[in-house]
């Protein structure tokens, strides 16, 4: 399954996770901007979950001086004049204060591109579907369709062409080291508030090297979607903690005043239709990361987020329960190659990890809401999770599919408590299971037969358009069988 759209929604949906937390230093909570930096706990446990405003993404050194190297001003064709020295002055100020709060001191430049809204979303939707073309849409579809999470005949395109449509404030291109700054936009408080955020980008790939040190380029997140996802909810909860730290100590009031103001007039109206699952996975690396990171500063301070990029987090198992990182690891699960059986007409669409946050999707924010287990029960039961593989083949002639997820369980106990839930939400997708026994379930669908399987602490998930070639595949796996 290619993640690649959610991570790109980051630039898209204008308003960071923080600023709902930021919202509470002006209603009421005034002491925390005058308190210790150290207070940012309070912001950040008890603020509301609103979407986020991002520019997505430099070698560790020992700070000496904090001061910003200036940086250059690239008018883009079209756009204008360079920066108001006031802005440019603002941005530096704000370079310096970000590099104190971070530790990490730029090594030369990072050159700001000046662009209209217009051209800045047509840029962005370039380079999106530059690598994006109908195939990777076409196959996405499918998979999550399997998955319960999208309707078959969703039209991923066009809902990223509409986000791409809403507000673009800037971002950080790790490729190009700029920082793509709007030119036609007042430089007010939410966007010093996300300069910070995506200044932190800059700092952080300066210092780690984020695609070819971290390995966040498409093909590498291709093949470990559930790696990828996890060192970004390391990138994007470290830059969504230190701007809350850089709002909580040098926020002016004017700033405080604007992001309140910005947050209620705040409205994306295509990402609230869009699909549930994606709602939730496009603030996963800002939520979910910046518990993982506060965990870790909580502990340690700056350094001991630091230390996380030498040993970064590998699952998102790991992110959403940081005491279990870095020791528990995902075991290393094995799907038999199904080629041969299969024959040419069919091709194999995808071969990656599901991960524990997206078995929790897949049980709670189906695209049928009557599909759904309730919330608590979804989280219980996948927390359990300790390994998976699925593949997805499609046969583009008949566009027949077949689906293999094989998953691992930490305990007996907690395989168990994955199996009743997915029984309750197979039943509530497919109807009654026949046979129904304690380690075998099957399921007549109008498109699929559909098996699942139990042997002790695994769980076998299997689809297929016919009975013959299910239990072909079926033979493959002679532990469930003979279990």
């Amino acid at each position: 399954m290619n993640k690649k759209g959610v991570a790109l929604i980051a630039i898209i949906v204008m308003i960071l996770v923080v600023i709902c937390c930021c919202c509470l230093l002006i209603t009421g909570a005034a002491v925390l901007w005058m308190a210790p930096v150290q207070g940012v706990n309070a912001l950040t446990e008890t603020a509301p979950v609103k979407t986020p405003i991002q520019l997505p993404y430099v070698t560790r050194q020992a700070p000496e001086s904090m001061t910003a190297t200036p940086s250059a001003q690239v008018p883009s064709e079209g756009s204008g004049d360079l920066l108001p020295a006031k802005v440019s002055a603002e941005m530096e100020k704000i370079e310096s204060q970000v590099m104190e709060l971070r530790g990490i001191r730029l090594q030369g430049e990072i050159t700001r591109k000046l662009m209209t809204t217009e051209q800045l979303n047509e840029q962005v939707m370039g380079d999106f579907f530059a690598d994006y073309d109908e195939e990777e849409n076409r196959r996405d579809t499918i998979i999550l369709n399997l998955f319960g999470l999208l309707e078959k005949d969703y039209d991923l395109n066009a809902m990223f062409v509409d986000l791409y449509s809403e507000q673009i404030a800037g971002y950080y291109d790790n490729e190009t080291k700029e920082m793509v700054v709007v030119a036609d936009d007042a430089f007010g408080g939410p966007h010093r508030m996300t300069y910070a955020h995506e200044f932190t980008h800059a700092l952080q790939d300066q210092a780690y090297d984020l695609r070819d040190g971290l390995g966040l380029d498409d093909q590498n997140c291709q093949l470990d979607s559930e790696y990828c996802a996890a060192v970004q909810a390391l990138v994007e909860g470290d830059a969504t903690l230190t701007e809350t730290l850089w709002f909580a100590k040098y926020s002016t009031f004017k700033d405080k005043k604007e992001v309140f103001q910005y947050y209620n007039s705040y409205e994306s109206p295509v990402y609230d239709t869009t699909p549930l699952f994606l709602q939730s996975d496009f603030l996963f690396p800002y939520d979910k990361g910046l518990n993982f990171v506060q965990t870790l500063y909580d502990q340690g301070g700056m350094a001991a987020v630091d230390q996380a990029y030498g040993s970064p987090p590998v699952s998102t198992e790991q992110i959403l329960h940081p005491e279990r990182y870095p020791q528990d690891v995902p075991l290393k699960i094995e799907i038999a190659d199904l080629d041969d059986i299969l024959g040419s007409e069919w091709q194999k669409i995808d071969d990656n990890t599901l991960g524990e946050w997206y078995t929790y999707l897949l049980l709670s924010q189906s695209y049928e809401a009557n599909w759904n287990v309730a919330v608590d029960a979804a989280e219980m039961a996948s927390e359990g999770w300790g390994g998976d593989r699925y593949v997805v083949y499609n046969n583009p002639t008949t566009d027949e599919n077949v689906l293999v997820f094989r998953s691992q369980w930490d305990t007996d106990a907690d395989a168990t408590q994955f199996w009743d839930e997915f029984v309750t939400y197979g039943s509530q997708r497919w109807g009654s299971p026949e046979p129904d026994q304690s380690d075998f379930l099957r399921w007549d669908s109008a498109e699929s037969i559909v098996v699942v399987a139990r042997y002790e602490d695994q769980i076998l998930w299997m689809m297929a358009p016919d009975m013959k070639l299910l239990q072909e595949i079926w033979r493959q796996f002679p532990l469930f069988i003979s279990g």
